[in-house]
């Protein structure tokens, strides 16, 4: 348990929806709930009226009073709510409130933005403890920010059950996520006609024609995502953004250098082992649990695949299955709050 009744929270993800991503900060928020963190919630959150904005500025006066000594705030960026951003300046003069930053997302980076790269880089810097995804974007984070102290999430939780298919080797590549902005699926065919024997599942919104050009893409459909688990099917998961096969490119595939995706969660829960590009955010991660393999190009992965044996193929299967215990449990913010907290 994180001690309950010190730890407050900035809500902004609650009442969203989902279908196949963006469900790891609405997750976030009900680990904290679960133990024992105090949302902050301004009303009419959705509303602009004087009467709402005078609720708010009401609401945040409260807040202000009811925080005691030896608080802490966490919040995700990004932020998205004026009054959310103003509260945090307001406890910044505090020096008793410990204000923890998780970095969920990096926006700038994300759309190729310089401009508000550099205002999400000055809003950052004004803050001290951050919860990160992994080790590049701690590296990130302290290349202008070198007194940040850090803890790693690694891969984010999921509050779901974990999926109960008997896994086998073949050669059944899974890819599940908003399949519109992952351009690099309509190169699939060209891929997959100089390796004939890999078939792709496709999972999520945003299909298009030129995503099944090829046979041996099949699209299975929009599934919510915490029942998603019960209908994957393949041998493997695949880890993948941007506009090439070749490697991953564009602004998303540059990302994919600092994050820890979702879907890296998802495939752990659904007991599938991970195909990544070696560079990316990820990759560290799954060669320590050996729960899957990196490569360099989508071309690689059938030689690699080809390699394993059954028994080496269960090996990962069986290291991802210890993993989604503790994803499905959320044990994994709780161990990175608490560490920082202890900093």
């Amino acid at each position: 348990m994180i001690a309950p009744g010190k730890i407050y929270f900035i809500s902004e993800h609650s009442s969203q929806e989902f279908f196949h991503g963006g469900i790891g900060p609405a997750d976030i928020e009900k680990i904290l709930l679960r133990n024992g963190a105090i949302s902050i919630s301004f009303p009419y959150h959705f509303e602009f009226s004087p009467k709402a904005k005078m609720a708010r500025m009401g609401y945040l006066v409260k807040m202000c009073l009811t925080i005691s000594p030896g608080s802490v705030i966490v919040f995700q960026h990004p932020l998205y709510a004026r009054m959310h951003k103003l509260l945090l300046q307001m406890m910044r003069r505090r020096k008793s409130v410990k204000l923890v930053c998780l970095v969920a997302d990096i926006d700038g980076i994300k759309d190729g933005n310089e401009n508000f790269l550099k205002k999400e880089i000055h809003f950052l810097s004004a803050f001290k403890y951050f919860i990160v995804h992994n080790s590049k974007m701690y590296a990130w984070l302290q290349s202008f920010h070198p007194s940040a102290v850090c803890t790693l999430l690694q891969c984010f939780d999921f509050l779901t059950k974990p999926a109960t298919h008997k896994r086998v080797l073949t050669n059944n590549i899974v890819f599940a996520g908003n399949l519109q902005k992952s351009r690099f699926l309509e190169l699939l065919h060209i891929w997959l006609q100089k390796h004939p024997t890999l078939h792709v599942n496709l999972y999520g919104p945003g299909i298009t024609k030129d995503m099944l050009i090829s046979k041996n893409v099949t699209f299975k459909g929009v599934h919510p995502p915490y029942v998603l688990p019960d209908f994957i099917e393949g041998s493997f998961g695949l880890i993948w953004d941007g506009n090439g096969i070749e490697k991953p490119s564009g602004s998303l595939g540059n990302y994919m250098q600092y994050i820890s995706h979702h879907k890296l969660s998802l495939y752990i829960v659904c007991n599938l082992p991970i195909i990544v590009h070696e560079d990316t955010g990820s990759a560290e991660f799954v060669k320590k649990f050996n729960i899957g393999f990196t490569v360099k190009s989508l071309f690689e992965i059938e030689d690699k695949i080809n390699a394993l044996s059954e028994t080496d193929y269960q090996s990962m299967v069986q290291n991802t299955y210890k993993l989604s215990i503790d994803i499905t449990e959320g044990n994994g913010l709780q161990n990175a709050l608490t560490a920082v907290l202890l900093k």
